[in-house]
């Protein structure tokens, strides 16, 4: 909160040039929250990655089937478990079992050299941001949107893909509120920083707006139980955060079920800024293809 933003560079990624398809109203929501950015001082200029986004696209989709084929082949083996499965699963394990090492080893290639590219951004910016989601939210009854912005999605993950930027590259993300679309329903921009204290401190200002804020210990759920490597990196983030603060940071962890545990506890959370996830990217849409980690607070 102490941080002084004044002439920090912001590079607004937007819908990378084109490659993304958004609902109407995502890209004018988000371009108007920059304005956020401009008032604490921020320098914010676009960007497009000088990088083969569909060749990016095709290696996350390759290393998310295989990780999902590993862990969900005994359910597609079983003929009990397979016909509960459905056709979408289905095809991300096939797909999995189908990749060859030369493929996989092709895209940890990619991968790596997407890292490099956004490597070298960050010496020009501080921050890269661009839409968290493509979309406005959805009636629940709507499977997945098959058609975002009047392109056909090709897979049912496609119309999720502003989250393989930050997945791909292995850096820190984080979701803010953006505002609200020409029909009243929420956006947010998705924070990268290269340096998880950094996307932190960018995300400090927005729940500041309340004066005081925090005046009471803040609340950190942390989707795995005790011990393990995501749990420690929470109780890193939690002593971090709490410095920068100065009020306590508790953990409090909520495993099992997917990951929708913490979910819902932030989602059943008062929205004062008190209660903040610790969830995996691919936890918050099943698009796991790394351990990178969003922080959503409420």
């Amino acid at each position: 909160l102490e941080r002084d933003f004044h002439g920090a560079r912001i590079g607004w990624l937007g819908d990378l040039g084109g490659h993304l398809p958004t609902e109407p109203g995502v890209l004018d929501t988000c371009e108007q929250a920059l304005a956020h950015f401009r008032s604490v001082g921020c320098a914010v200029e676009s960007v497009v990655p000088a990088f083969d986004l569909e060749q990016l696209w095709s290696a996350w989709v390759d290393l998310r089937s295989f990780s999902v084929a590993g862990a969900n082949a005994a359910l597609y083996r079983d003929p009990t478990t397979y016909a509960l499965l459905k056709p979408e699963a289905v095809w991300e394990i096939e797909h999995g079992m189908r990749l060859t090492a030369l493929q996989l080893y092709d895209a940890a290639r990619v991968r790596s050299a997407w890292y490099q590219a956004l490597r070298g951004l960050f010496a020009q910016f501080d921050f890269l941001v661009l839409p968290a989601a493509q979309v406005f939210p959805f009636d629940a009854a709507l499977d997945w949107p098959h058609a975002v912005g009047g392109r056909a999605m090709d897979t049912y993950h496609r119309w999720m893909q502003a989250v393989v930027p930050a997945t791909m590259a292995g850096m820190p993300a984080l979701a803010a509120p953006a505002g609200f679309g020409p029909t009243g329903l929420p956006a947010g921009l998705q924070i990268i920083g290269p340096v998880l204290a950094g996307a932190l401190a960018l995300a400090m200002p927005a729940l500041a707006l309340a004066q005081n804020y925090p005046d009471r210990p803040v609340k950190l759920i942390v989707p795995f139980a005790p011990g393990g490597a995501t749990d420690i990196l929470g109780r890193l983030l939690a002593t971090a955060l709490g410095e920068r603060l100065g009020q306590p940071v508790v953990v409090e962890n909520k495993p099992g079920a997917g990951g929708t545990l913490p979910a819902q506890a932030l989602q059943g959370a008062p929205a004062d800024g008190y209660t903040v996830a610790q969830i995996p990217l691919g936890f918050s849409a099943n698009l796991a293809a790394s351990a990178t980690m969003m922080l959503l607070a409420r």
